[in-house]
C-alpha cells in the first residue's frame, strides 16, 4: 500500500478534537534543548510548520515569543485558534507551507515530524529559498 501524505493529514484533521485531546505532547526536554540551542527569547519570531492543533506550541508559549503556526487541516487550525485565542503572540494559518507568503522576518523555523515525511530534500530546498 502506497503512503499518501494528503490522505493521512485529512484523517488527522477530521479527528481534530480527538487528536488534540489524546495525542501525546512532545517531551519538554526536546523543546527546552531547541530553545536553548537557538537562543529563543521573547523577541524571537518563530514559524511552526505542521503545527496541528498546537501540541508543540503549548510548550513554546511560555517563552513569550511570536509564533506563527501553519497547518493544512482546517479543523486543526480552528482548534489551535480556540486554544490560543487569548495569546496575541500566537497565530494560526490554514495552508501549505510551500504556498506561504512570509510578511515579516523570521528567526527560527520549527518543523513537525509529519512535515518531514514528505520529500525532505524538496522541503529543505523550499525552506532555504523562503529564508533567503
Amino acid at each position: 500500500m502506497e503512503f499518501c501524505q494528503k490522505k493521512e493529514s485529512e484523517m488527522f484533521d477530521l479527528a481534530a478534537d480527538y487528536y488534540d485531546r489524546y495525542r501525546p505532547s512532545y517531551p519538554l526536554e526536546i523543546i527546552q534543548s531547541l530553545v536553548e540551542y537557538a537562543n529563543v527569547t521573547k523577541d524571537s519570531n518563530l514559524l511552526e510548520i505542521g503545527a496541528g492543533s498546537g501540541k508543540a506550541t503549548e510548550l513554546l508559549e511560555g517563552y513569550g515569543c511570536k509564533i506563527h503556526c501553519v497547518e493544512v487541516g482546517e479543523h486543526l487550525v480552528e482548534r489551535g485558534k480556540e486554544k490560543f485565542a487569548k495569546n496575541p503572540n500566537i497565530s494560526f494559518e490554514c495552508g501549505r507551507f510551500e504556498e506561504l507568503k512570509i510578511q515579516e522576518h523570521l528567526q527560527y523555523l520549527f518543523l513537525q515530524l509529519s512535515f518531514l515525511r514528505n520529500s525532505l530534500l524538496h522541503q529543505l530546498h523550499i525552506i532555504q529559498l523562503l529564508l533567503l
